[in-house]
């Protein structure tokens, strides 16, 4: 008669809503449970390691396209590394008449690799260094591999300022308060800012600073200035060793190719392997992703990818994708990212099932281009780069993606680098159901749907959107948000029965049903 706290490692309210207003039954979730096959069929055993998934997927390829019988890829508990995204084409799905079904217990597809050999620095007492991993395929120079690091599930800090204010600025500088701002920075050119509009963030670069006027002009001159409501003057320096000075922050050194981390006194990374000492989990490790996406279904204009089903598998770490750090992208809800955990491209009847997705430098699932009868259910995706869930694309008019089932997932714990991700982002897409679904702690909107802008004509239609409980919203970082953004003209759509509590936003715009331009 209450909602458990199902958020993993997060801070959750517990509440019980009131029975005039709606029933708690309706947020009844279904969460990952290892589901034995009704019919095993073919079966394809993998063991874990390094780059061995592809190898059964040529096993599935050999067995050719026309069969009588379900193949199913079981993954062997353990850790299953990818140093590549796993590609299924058409010939890797079923047809119909048979499905390929990937699934396992406690199996992850990791695209995450280790950091060892920590020692402590000279005179030091509390920050470690380890040298850059010497794989060949791992590549730290790029900024995008370089801004996350996780101890275990755990996502450490990027070494950063506190929260700053700026006098004034423009779309080239800003002025800044006195003692802010360095007068030059350890691999200056390497160091982010981090720069509040309205309902976006911006990442930009340093290319000079002026003591002498307190003026910081920006690599990129493309900064739109907010009204002090909206985005309030706020900015941070991100990814400067001189801020390296808290407990769980960390810093790469590409010119000494080291990794540095602040640990509390006494508190051993090494011992976090083997879970040894005071402080350390079983088996937590410290990793970092080079890779953007783990996963993708990849048809074409010929051929689907059909019928394939992930199921009750783990998915971590991923990578952010660097060019849109430094071209200093910042377009609402992160609809400019081009990858995710997850993706499926040309695909129909395919679904996503009873999995846990974490550790992501971008979304988690995105059912993109050309797809139809996707099904993502009952999965929990945390700790999450951008958002949690994608249907459809912002820039397209024409692209088919209709009958799309989002339900009965706990999505939670968002934004940790691109701000402005949703729960559950819906484009210009047709058909599309989401549903019994918790959505909370994400920086932005629960769930945003439309996309095309005023009363013209448009493909969105038929999106329903009930019985999902958001809470947790905003979290005081950004302004022009809520539980539920419409934007645009979609006929015969319906938001109902939905519970929306605790949406904070930084200035305005905080609501609870928002129905923007066309709604």
């Amino acid at each position: 008669e209450s909602f458990p706290n199902r958020i993993l490692g997060t801070p959750s309210c517990r509440m019980t809503p009131s029975p005039n207003a709606i029933s708690p039954l309706l947020f009844f979730l279904v969460l990952p449970a290892f589901v034995v096959p009704s019919s095993y069929g073919i079966e394809i055993t993998v063991q874990p390691g390094v780059d061995l998934l592809p190898q059964a997927l040529a096993k599935r390829r050999a067995l050719g396209f026309k069969l009588e019988e379900n193949v199913n890829i079981i993954l062997e508990p353990g850790e299953h590394r990818l140093t590549t995204p796993l590609i299924l084409g058409p010939e890797d799905g079923g047809d119909g008449s048979y499905e390929v079904k990937f699934y396992g217990e406690n199996a992850t597809i990791s695209g995450g690799f280790k950091i060892t050999g920590w020692n402590l620095q000279k005179g030091s007492k509390n920050i470690w260094e380890a040298p850059f991993p010497e794989v060949q395929h791992v590549n730290l120079t790029d900024i995008g591999p370089r801004m996350q690091m996780w101890r275990g599930t755990e996502r450490l800090q990027l070494a950063r300022s506190a929260l700053l204010r700026y006098e004034n600025c423009s779309r080239e500088w800003i002025q800044f308060r006195a003692t802010d701002v360095r007068e030059e920075y350890y691999q200056q050119d390497d160091v982010l800012l981090v720069l509040y509009e309205k309902w976006v963030m911006d990442f930009n670069r340093i290319k000079t600073i002026v003591p002498e006027n307190r003026t910081l002009f920006f690599s990129i001159p493309n900064f739109s200035p907010s009204d002090p409501d909206g985005g309030g003057s706020r900015y941070y320096i991100l990814n400067a060793i001189e801020h390296l000075d808290e407990p769980g922050e960390f810093y790469m050194d590409t010119a000494k190719r080291k990794i540095i981390l602040f640990l509390e006194e006494g508190d051993d990374p090494n011992n976090a392997e083997e879970g040894q000492g005071e402080g350390a989990s079983q088996g937590e490790g410290f990793y970092v992703s080079d890779i953007t996406s783990l996963v993708e279904l990849q048809g074409n204009t010929s051929k689907a990818v059909s019928n394939v089903t992930f199921e009750n598998l783990n998915f971590a770490y991923t990578s952010v994708e660097s060019f849109y750090i430094n071209a200093g992208f910042n377009m609402q809800s992160g609809n400019f990212l081009q990858k995710a955990s997850i993706s499926l491209a040309f695909a129909t009847s395919c679904s996503v099932r009873s999995c846990i997705i974490r550790n992501t430098g971008g979304y988690g699932v995105w059912s993109n281009m050309e797809t139809r009868n996707i099904t993502i259910a009952s999965n929990v995706l945390t700790d999450l780069g951008a958002g949690g869930i994608r249907v459809g694309r912002g820039d397209a008019i024409t692209d088919n993606v209709q009958y799309i089932s989002v339900s009965d997932n706990v999505l939670e714990d968002g934004g940790h680098v691109w701000q402005y991700g949703c729960g559950v982002l819906s484009q210009r897409a047709s058909h599309v159901s989401i549903q019994h679904n918790e959505i909370s702690f994400f920086r932005y909107s629960g769930i945003s749907t439309g996309w095309t802008w005023g009363y013209s004509p448009t493909v969105v239609h038929d999106i329903v959107i009930e019985r999902n409980y958001l809470h947790d919203l905003g979290l005081g970082y950004l302004s022009d948000m809520g539980c539920v953004y419409t934007l645009g003209h979609q006929p015969n759509s319906r938001v109902s029965n939905n519970l929306c509590t605790d949406v904070q936003s930084y200035g305005y715009g905080g609501w609870g049903y928002y129905t923007d331009e066309g709604s």
